[in-house]
């Protein structure tokens, strides 16, 4: 057997998603092959999708990579809809033709509101996150890509770019740190040869968020969190000179429905290993202080830093993002879905000698 590869994994995980949330569309129903074998194999009374992978190209070689690198890929894809007559309306029957375009627009509609699926290694582990993004195929592409297919009568398709693709597949991508916030500071009375001849004060310290508030009466509402600083400001991000200032918890605000509790996720940053999911031994699971994120109208949650104490992170220096993840019983497609809120970014300088 041939050994399984990113490429293949990408094809596998496009055609899960489609399946998982296109009705009546089941995962053996959506094929990765040529068109002409496809459309063979097609089951009565059945809908089909085909996925038809024809253009491997090279993304280049970045300035900075070598041979013990990944490389990068773009993986052209043509979606095809091989739709069947619908007759167990007992309204109205369904012709093969209009099912084609129901399939076609479904797929247009998932892939615009999610252009982005994380590809995963045989641990499922996150690799890389592929975009998916749709390419112009003028007539002339399509008479020359189905003419390969012999005498196969041509249905309604859409091609796609699923880019960047890794090879080789186990080598999860080294990121670096986040940027916490920037700024340049500017006022009267400065003198322009000091400053031409010397450096430039640029302040780090994040914005105030604004007050927030979320529509809790939609059933999919997306949670924000914010840190609350000890002016009882909430900003997005802090910065620590050390270890030895950093407290073992942070205050934290989340908006939502208090009936409905979401789950906390901490992502640790190291020279090491870069981005790494920090798991404690029990799930941060809270409840949302309320539907606003303000400071002055609810109360905040103590919530334990991985950078320090147990478990601690043991490099310096180190970041942490924290991000609240809700589950969400999508009621059209009977599947369960993550909605993550915005990040906090935490940041440790050099550990003191």
């Amino acid at each position: 057997m041939l050994p399984v590869t990113s490429i293949s994994l990408a094809a596998r995980r496009l055609r899960a998603y489609l399946a998982e949330h296109i009705a009546d569309l089941e995962e053996t129903g959506v094929f990765i092959d040529h068109p002409k074998h496809a459309i063979d194999r097609v089951e009565d009374g059945r809908q089909h999708l085909n996925l038809f992978f024809y253009r491997l190209e090279h993304d280049g070689y970045p300035a900075h990579a070598t041979s013990d690198d990944p490389v990068y890929f773009r993986l052209h894809c043509l979606i095809t809809a091989l739709g069947a007559d619908d007759n167990e309306s007992i309204e109205e029957l369904i012709p093969a033709g209009e099912n084609d375009l129901r399939l076609i627009g479904e797929v247009v509609r998932l892939l615009h509101q999610r252009p982005m699926l994380d590809l995963l290694d045989p641990a499922s582990r996150p690799i890389a996150q592929l975009q998916i993004v749709p390419t112009p195929f003028s007539p002339d592409d399509i008479n020359r890509l189905w003419s390969t297919q012999g005498d196969t009568p041509y249905r309604l398709s859409v091609p796609y770019e699923m880019a960047l693709v890794p090879i080789p597949l186990a080598r999860p991508r080294q990121t670096s740190k986040r940027v916490g916030a920037l700024g340049v500071a500017a006022g009267p009375g400065i003198d322009p040869g000091s400053a031409l001849g010397g450096t430039v004060d640029v302040p780090t310290t994040a914005s105030v968020l604004p007050i927030i508030s979320v529509d809790i009466a939609r059933s999919d509402w997306t949670p924000r969190i914010g840190l609350v600083m000890a002016d009882d400001s909430l900003r997005h991000a802090v910065v620590f000179s050390s270890a030895a200032v950093v407290p073992e918890t942070l205050s934290v605000i989340i908006a939502g429905n208090p009936d409905e509790p979401v789950q906390l996720q901490w992502e640790v940053w190291q020279a090491t290993d870069g981005w790494t999911v920090w798991k404690p031994s029990t799930a941060m699971i809270l409840p949302p202080n309320g539907p606003i994120l303000d400071p002055g109208a609810a109360g905040s949650h103590s919530v334990p830093l991985p950078l320090i104490g147990e478990g601690a992170v043991a490099e310096y220096p180190a970041q942490a993002t924290l991000q609240v993840i809700r589950e969400w019983p999508n009621p059209r497609t009977g599947s369960i879905e993550a909605i993550k809120s915005n990040l906090l970014l935490v940041s440790i300088g050099q550990e003191d000698a």
